[in-house]
């Protein structure tokens, strides 16, 4: 497992993608060049605009972990999920 430091030193990474069985994960990692950029979007889009404005700069990382890949929001939304809380 990659732990954040291990990621950071990754060379020559403009923004950081992991991905799970080819399915987009979180959390991706851009560097601090794009500030402007997400300034500049509205809406719940993040980092997909950056992403699509730039796909020549980013690197896509496979983990091996299910959970970079589950959406939070919808997961606390399901009271049963809490239990144990």
């Amino acid at each position: 497992m990659l732990i954040l430091q291990e990621i950071l030193k990754i060379p020559d990474f403009v923004i950081l993608v992991p991905i799970y069985q080819e399915a987009s994960g979180h959390p991706t990692f851009f560097l601090k060049e794009f500030i402007k950029d997400f300034s500049l979007i509205s809406g719940d889009t993040g980092g997909r605009e950056v992403i699509k404005k730039y796909p020549d700069a980013v690197t896509y990382l496979p983990i091996n972990d299910e959970g970079i890949i589950l959406d939070m929001d919808k997961y606390l939304k399901d009271k049963s999920n809490l239990e144990g809380f």
